[in-house]
């Protein structure tokens, strides 16, 4: 957990934030791991599109791709390993 403060001069009010960092999704990631699993499960079961998909998740249709591309490759790659 990192903790950053901005401290008022010349008062005692300090402002504080922290930010905790987890694996709920990799750094500088748009989509949790959640929602891209979501979302590749959706495309591979459901009679959905990834624009569809990429407006439920509040994001534009190339970040959508982005993040499913690579989970679908991965389940392909690896069938046994997939967990559905």
């Amino acid at each position: 957990m990192a903790e950053t403060g901005l401290a008022v001069p010349g008062t005692a009010v300090r402002d504080r934030h922290v930010q905790r960092v987890h694996e709920l999704a990799p750094p500088r990631a748009l989509l949790t791991v959640r929602a891209v699993r979501w979302a590749t499960d959706a495309l591979a079961h459901d009679d959905t599109t990834v624009s569809a998909l990429a407006r439920h998740l509040g994001v534009d249709w190339h970040t959508a791709w982005s993040a499913i591309e690579v989970e679908a490759r991965a389940r392909v790659a690896n069938p046994t390993g997939c967990r559905m």
